[in-house]
């Protein structure tokens, strides 16, 4: 097999992107960028991926590749940035979703008091393997490299968000060495789309 190879995104890796995006993502997209009728919640995720400098975007993004071609996509950073993103990220509302900004807004209000990562730890928001690439080992390796990337800015640990229902996922990262340190249950119209998370940490 093929040796795994990790690169800074671009901009242009929007294709595999949006898969990985929206499918870590779960029902948290649907329930964020649905309801306009002229645009599909990828078209959205896409948008959202090319215009950097803020949570989601390709410049805190890499790209797993085997043999030049992507399969998968890690993104991630230090959680003490993470609300200076979230800032970024919403000053960019009305340039990624025009007249769906204040749509989104306040869905994302909901989530605000849901805590997703501490200052001293390295956060994994995003991480997937595309498709018929899944099962190799290739997603051990994009977490073993987010945890070098902890340890390059000298963070004593590295955690992520799981979708509580997604159990298989949950077993993954508790073979891996990470444990849940909270857990948070959505209720109202959010529960129609995803029922909650698991906050999952590792001390490395």
């Amino acid at each position: 097999m093929s040796p795994l190879t990790i690169r800074p995104a671009r901009a242009e890796d929007v294709d595999v992107a949006v898969p990985v995006l929206h499918d870590s993502m779960g029902g948290l997209a649907d329930y964020l960028y649905s309801g306009d009728p002229r645009h599909s919640v990828d078209r959205y995720l896409a948008r959202m991926f090319k215009i950097g400098g803020h949570r989601f975007s390709w410049d805190h993004s890499f790209i797993a590749e085997v043999d030049g071609r992507p399969v998968g996509m890690l993104l991630s950073y230090p959680g003490r940035e993470i609300n200076a993103l979230q800032v970024a990220f919403i000053l960019r509302l009305p340039e990624l979703y025009r007249w769906s900004a204040p749509r989104v807004l306040w869905r994302a209000a909901g989530l605000l008091n849901a805590p997703e990562t501490d200052a001293d730890e390295y956060y994994v928001s995003n991480i997937g393997i595309l498709p018929g690439f899944q099962n190799r080992g290739y997603g051990a390796e994009l977490m073993a490299f987010a945890e070098d990337q902890a340890r390059a800015v000298h963070l004593p640990e590295c955690g992520l968000s799981v979708d509580e229902g997604n159990r298989g996922a949950v077993r993954f990262y508790e073979r891996l060495g990470y444990k849940i340190v909270f857990s948070k249950t959505f209720s109202g119209k959010l529960a129609r789309y995803e029922s909650g998370y698991h906050r999952m940490v590792k001390t490395l």
